[in-house]
């Protein structure tokens, strides 16, 4: 207990450990008697993120702590790109665009993939496209996606077409055609 406490209390000021140092102790000390593994999170004053699971073992206890810093910097950045994304496609409904953006994906993906011509079908996947609700809506996306799929002379067999849930209960019948 003493020894836990030094180690908490001497982290402190070298800003490796943010928090009440009676606290942590008190926590530690609490799961390591109920034989309780736990795991949680510490944020230090010098901006790292620790990791740290602790265990039970039959002679004690152990703690294991891990700088996640970079691994939580690159999901903050993954979700901020998730949101930038959402704002785009909100925009992009809210202007009526999705439409025009479902056919420019495409276009952009037979243009990726024209090179590879017939070869394709010889492939044992497929290329997912996502469609939006508005688009299948609108009830003429099937029709010029196949004929772009045509045009460039690719199999029809090499893409495949997502369409949410959502969109396809809202619009059966526009969605059972364009499937």
């Amino acid at each position: 207990r003493r020894a836990l406490r030094g180690v908490a209390r001497r982290r402190t000021p070298a800003a490796s450990f943010a928090g009440d140092p009676e606290e942590y102790v008190k926590g530690v000390l609490k799961r390591a008697q109920e034989r309780k593994s736990g795991h949680h999170v510490m944020r230090m004053f010098d901006g790292r993120i620790i990791s740290v699971s602790e265990s039970a073992i039959a002679e004690g206890w152990v703690a294991t702590l891990e700088d996640v810093t970079a691994q939580h910097q690159a999901e903050l950045d993954r979700n901020k790109d998730e949101r930038e994304r959402d704002k785009f496609l909100d925009a992009a409904d809210r202007y009526e665009l999705l439409p025009a953006l479902d056919r420019w994906v495409l276009c952009s993906a037979i243009d990726a993939l024209r090179a590879q011509g017939h070869s394709l079908a010889e492939l044992p996947y497929c290329f997912t496209v996502n469609v939006s609700a508005a688009s299948i809506a609108g009830g003429k996306y099937s029709s010029f996606a196949l004929e772009q799929i045509a045009l460039a002379g690719l199999p029809a067999a090499a893409f495949c077409f997502e369409i949410r849930e959502a969109a396809a209960v809202n619009h059966l019948q526009a969605a059972e055609q364009f499937i």
